[in-house]
């Protein structure tokens, strides 16, 4: 394997965990986000009390 061709696959997979890290990241604050605001749906649909539903 010549020099090329190494810095090649590891730029490869640099960007693949950077897309790996950065795509967990999303999933985290999207999750962050969608929980807490159908605590209101779940507390009226399943009559919940605040803390049943906290």
């Amino acid at each position: 394997m010549n020099t090329q061709s190494i810095g090649k696959q590891a730029n490869t997979m640099a960007f693949s965990i950077l897309f790996a890290v950065s795509f967990v990241h999303l999933l985290n604050d999207t999750i962050q986000s969608v929980i807490p605001s159908m605590f209101p749906i779940l507390h009226e649909s399943l009559q919940l009390s605040f803390s049943q539903s906290a």
